[in-house]
C-alpha cells in the first residue's frame, strides 16, 4: 500500500519544483548580464576593439545616474540587456557609460 503514496508524493513534489521554476527566474536567476563581457559577441573581440572601448572609458555601470548608455544617442538597442554602440564595436549594458557620452535628440 506504500507505492500509491509514494507515486502521489513523487507527482507532488514534481508539480512543486515545477511551478517554482519560473518563480525564481523572475527572482532574478542570474540570466541579465551584469558585465558585456559576459554578452554574445564581446568574446571575439580584437586587442585594438578592446584598447577603444578602453580608451573611450567604458564602464559597465556608471559613475553619473543621469549618464547612461541607453540614455545616450550613440546607443542601438537590440531588445535585450546587451545594446551596443555606434563608436565603438561590442555589446554594452544599458546601465553602462563612456567618457562620449551624449544626450539624445
Amino acid at each position: 500500500m506504500s507505492d500509491p503514496l509514494n507515486r502521489r508524493q513523487f507527482v507532488l513534489a514534481s508539480a512543486a519544483a515545477l511551478g517554482l521554476a519560473p518563480l525564481l527566474s523572475a527572482c532574478g536567476g542570474g540570466s541579465e548580464p551584469t558585465a558585456a563581457s559576459e554578452c554574445p559577441g564581446y568574446d571575439v573581440l580584437t586587442p585594438d576593439q578592446l584598447q577603444t572601448r578602453q580608451a573611450l572609458g567604458y564602464v559597465d555601470v556608471t559613475p553619473q545616474p543621469e549618464k547612461r548608455c541607453d540614455n545616450c544617442r550613440f546607443y542601438n538597442r537590440t531588445g535585450g540587456a546587451c545594446g551596443g554602440c555606434q563608436l565603438f564595436q561590442g555589446p554594452v549594458l544599458a546601465q553602462g557609460y563612456c567618457n562620449s557620452w551624449a544626450a539624445m535628440v
